[in-house]
Parts: C-alpha cells; sequence; structure tokens
C-alpha cells in the first residue's frame, strides 16, 4: 500500500512539475557566493562565481562562469542549461558532463560521473517559498553515506563534498552562501532548509531499495572484490570473505 501511496503522489508532484515552467539557474550577472572548508572548523576565504557572458560551443549556447578568490586568482566553468538538465563543459575532452538534473523525482538515482550527484538517490521532492518566489527543491543522498545534498530549482546546489574529503577525519566541503541578482540577494544557505508548501511532502527514505553495490573505503565502485579486504556495502563496512 505504501508503495502505491509514493507512486501516485510521486505522479502528482510530477504533473505539477511539468505545468510550472522550468527556472533557469544561469542567469545574466547573476553572482554565488562561494564557501570552502569545515563546516563549524575552519572557513578559507570566500569566493565568487558570476556569469560573465554567453559563449557558442559546437552549437551550444553556453554561459561562462568565472570563479575568483580573494587572491585574484579566478577559473572559468562553460555551463548550460537543456532540457530541464544543467551541464559543464570541459575543453579538454571536448565532452559535456552532466551534474544536475530536475527531471527526475523521489527514487531516482545519478547514473552519472560527476562530483554533483553520482550514486545520489532523490529522497524528497517538495517546493519552498523563498522571498515571494516559489521554488522546487529535491533532497539527495547516497544510500551508503551519512551526508546528502540539496538541488534548487533556478538556484543551485547547497554544498558538495569534493572525493579527497571521503575518508578524512573532518570532511571537507564546498557550499553556497548566498545567491545574487542585480546587486539583490534573492537566496541565501539557510534557505535551502526553508520548510516546504508542497501538500503532502513526498519522501522515500524508508521505501529505498537496499543498495547492493560494492564500494572501497574511497567511495568507488568495485566490481571485483578482494579475499581479505574492507569494503562498504548498504552503508556499513565489511570484510570481504576469503571462503
Amino acid at each position: 500500500m505504501r508503495n502505491i501511496l509514493l507512486f501516485i503522489a510521486a505522479a502528482t508532484v510530477a504533473a505539477a512539475s511539468a505545468i510550472m515552467p522550468y527556472k533557469p539557474m544561469l542567469k545574466e550577472d547573476r553572482v554565488w557566493e562561494i564557501a570552502d572548508g569545515v563546516p563549524g572548523v575552519y572557513i578559507e576565504p570566500t569566493s565568487e562565481m558570476k556569469v560573465i557572458s554567453d559563449t557558442v560551443i559546437d552549437g551550444k549556447s553556453i554561459k561562462k562562469v568565472r570563479r575568483s578568490y580573494q587572491s585574484e586568482y579566478s577559473i572559468d566553468y562553460y555551463i548550460y542549461e537543456k532540457g530541464g538538465a544543467i551541464y559543464q563543459y570541459d575543453h579538454e575532452s571536448n565532452k559535456s558532463f552532466k551534474f544536475m538534473d530536475f527531471n527526475m523525482t523521489v527514487g531516482d538515482t545519478c547514473h552519472w560521473e560527476g562530483l554533483l550527484g553520482d550514486g545520489m538517490v532523490v529522497i524528497a521532492d517538495d517546493s519552498i517559498s523563498v522571498r515571494g518566489n516559489v521554488y522546487r527543491r529535491l533532497k539527495l543522498k547516497k544510500p551508503n553515506r551519512s551526508t546528502g545534498m540539496t538541488w534548487v530549482e533556478g538556484i543551485g546546489f547547497d554544498k558538495f563534498e569534493p572525493l579527497y574529503s571521503i575518508d578524512a577525519p573532518f570532511s571537507v566541503f564546498t557550499w553556497t552562501l548566498s545567491v545574487w541578482d542585480n546587486g539583490e540577494c534573492v537566496f541565501t544557505e539557510d534557505d535551502f532548509n526553508a520548510p516546504a508548501i508542497t501538500s503532502g511532502v513526498i519522501t522515500a527514505e524508508a521505501e529505498r531499495p537496499a543498495d547492493n553495490r560494492i564500494y572501497d573505503l574511497m567511495g568507488r565502485e568495485i566490481h571485483d572484490p578482494q579475499p581479505g579486504t574492507v569494503y562498504i556495502r548498504n552503508g556499513k563496512k565489511y570484510v570481504m570473505s576469503t571462503k
């Protein structure tokens, strides 16, 4: 019965999402204030990401987004939106990599390579109201991890954890402090946790199937586990049998 109700609720939200027009994230002159560090322990000097120009690459209309640090060092990213998903274009490989997809709903898994989603499962799909604007929100979590992340359509992500910090004593995060349009703050880090306004918030935490895939301690999926080695399955450590 719970599975049937979950299906009906998910279908209802999917229909509502189809009615509401997609909110673009890459607005002209938009600025994200970004922090790096260990929450509650240390924070590196704040940097900002800004949409600075439009360009066309391989027939795609792409936004150049520049991340600037206080040391006057900067990095340019090439990002575009298509069909409700957000992609990053990589010059070296001449390929595009998806890192957010708002076509997803509860129970869907991110099946792509990338720090912002690979292997994460959507566990909640709702809407929030912030400063008079309504945004769709997806909450995601990896089955074998205690932390997750939140995507807000038209805004971006709350935080992500780089691969190098997965097995560290203190996990290093990159997270969004605030979002600005034409000098006006339109979203803050607290807004990612705003109360849901969707009638009957959908959550699949209890319904999510077990993840029987095997990972090493660095979070990489293993297809040929070796006897006597420590691995992670369903969020728990275990030693592969030697038999």
